[in-house]
């Protein structure tokens, strides 16, 4: 039986899965790591430990695979990684730099600088992302200018992606979809955007070779080889970004299909058969693999406020010593008692920012309606919708595309909670769709990795995983309160603009 191995780097923990040619997934392994915040607006991650988390969770998935007898079919392995990150590598292959990822927003300054200078409209034209924050020309403008001593160390720019995988095979390159989803690919001639290397102070020398998503760009070598287990010269497919992969592992593929996801932040995209962009600048565009995009918008915060939530409860401390324990599914069980609506708290869900559809990186969370009335539950449930409030928005300017059609896929985390998918349904007014798998960007990258060895062709066969899914569909009764909800959702958002810059500007001093 071959066996086709997915690796998923994401931001706050790296999966490696084994599947069969079916894509019905055989075992798998899970490593966590964290993200610091070491000042307001700045994010950090250490990219030596996501690589040696790396290792670990396929050195355990090949042991499981080993003791199945199945070690030895290991055909390939597919690769999917978050986006919007980068860091500094010199001329030794390591690491200068931290690594700024998509919630990093110390870039601030320099990203008012690009817009000064070279306009909010041109680099959307040209490599459909918003001049923003999220995105990469800011962070390496900010690295060359605030560690200006590094900068002439420097070999190239790269994802924590690219970096694992060029430590697994020795061979660096960059997959398009990786350098779209960074706002440095121009993507009518999917070269690496002048405009916007330009405003990054570098050229196309400081950035990796771009390959297609299905490329083989090499074999596992022997020393990889030693620390994962996995046989040596296995084939490495360069695979995308965990958004496309996402779409692809949850059986997407297809034109207009439109797949939700929450996880550690969260997103709505479709598939298009070609670039897409809107006037308003809402949605962004990245490339998926085989002439195919994804064009949708993500948020900054889905999981990660829930995760805050709970962290800030068990934080605190009682006259004895001891710590409240609060869990995940302490905190959605108690959702599930309070209504629709959350008894009247809206949560503008902003922790670490926004991106689509308002691309306002000073946003910051505000819960309005608070009342000595309220409970931990009602402002739990809140926290559920607030994400959802955003998504609501990346929803509706994909509408306006008038291309997406059926039901809405969902992905992630997420998607293994009824009431947060109850909530998506009556906010969007739309079907959820839950696949039989769950497991999106993993097994995106085995698909990918099928596809690039010729064992799979095209993209639509990964449609097999929507086989019987479970239909969430919206509650009648829900759907006029939200609409209600969402009104001073967009009310309150329109009048905290001024304030949220405001609020910057004392929290930096």
């Amino acid at each position: 039986m071959p066996v086709f191995i997915g690796l998923d780097i994401g931001s706050s923990s790296v999966r490696a899965a084994a599947f069969d040619e079916g894509l019905d997934m055989l075992c798998s392994s899970q490593k966590l790591y964290p993200m610091h915040f070491p000042r307001p607006g700045w994010a950090e991650q250490d990219p030596r430990l996501i690589l040696s988390k790396a290792k670990e969770a396929l050195a355990e998935t090949s042991r499981k695979l080993d003791d199945m007898g199945l070690l030895g079919q290991v055909k390939a392995l597919g690769a999917s990684g978050f986006m919007h990150s980068t860091m500094a590598v010199g001329k030794d292959k390591e690491p200068l730099t931290m690594l700024l990822p998509w919630a990093d927003q110390r870039t601030a300054g320099q990203v008012a600088w690009i817009r000064e200078e070279f306009g909010r409209k041109k680099s959307y034209i040209e490599t459909g992302c918003p001049t923003h924050t999220t995105y990469v020309p800011g962070k390496i403008r900010w690295l060359r200018k605030e560690m200006a001593g590094i900068t002439k160390r420097t070999w190239r720019y790269m994802s924590v992606k690219e970096w694992v995988l060029a430590k697994l095979t020795g061979e660096y390159a960059c997959d398009l979809g990786i350098a779209s989803g960074a706002g440095l690919l121009d993507m009518r001639s999917r070269c690496w955007d002048k405009l916007t290397l330009t405003a990054a102070g570098i050229d196309g020398s400081s950035l990796n070779p771009l390959v297609e998503p299905t490329t083989v760009i090499g074999g596992i070598t022997k020393e990889a080889a030693e620390a994962t287990g996995l046989p040596e010269g296995t084939p490495v497919v360069a695979g995308s970004s965990d958004a496309a992969m996402s779409s692809l592992g949850s059986g997407a593929g297809g034109i207009g299909e439109t797949v939700a996801m929450i996880g550690t932040s969260g997103a709505i995209r479709m598939t298009s058969d070609r670039p897409m962009i809107d006037d308003g600048m809402k949605c962004w565009c990245y490339y998926l693999a085989e002439d195919r995009w994804i064009v949708g918008g993500a948020t900054n915060n889905g999981g990660n406020v829930l995760d805050w939530y709970r962290e800030s409860l068990t934080g605190i401390k009682t006259s004895q010593g001891h710590s409240w324990q609060v869990g995940y599914d302490d905190l959605l069980k108690a959702a599930e008692s309070s209504p629709a609506g959350s008894s009247g708290l809206v949560f503008l869900a902003f922790l670490a920012g926004e991106r689509a559809p308002g691309w306002d990186e000073n946003a910051r969370g505000v819960l309005l309606g608070l009342t000595l009335s309220h409970t931990a539950a009602d402002v739990a449930r809140s926290i559920l919708e607030g994400t959802v409030f955003q998504l609501h928005g990346i929803f509706e300017a994909l509408k306006s595309f008038g291309e997406q059609k059926g039901r809405v896929i969902a992905s992630g985390g997420f998607a293994r909670s009824d009431l947060w998918l109850k909530i998506l349904a009556s906010v969007l007014g739309s079907e959820i769709e839950v696949p039989r798998s769950i497991e999106g960007s993993v097994a995106g990258a085995a698909a990918i990795a099928m596809i690039g060895t010729e064992e799979k062709k095209g993209l639509e066969w990964t449609s097999r995983i929507r086989k019987d899914p479970m239909i969430i569909s919206p509650a009648p009764e829900d759907i006029e309160r939200y609409k209600r909800v969402l009104r001073v959702y967009r009310d309150s958002y329109d009048a905290m603009n001024g304030i949220f810059k405001e609020l910057v500007d004392i929290a930096e001093r």
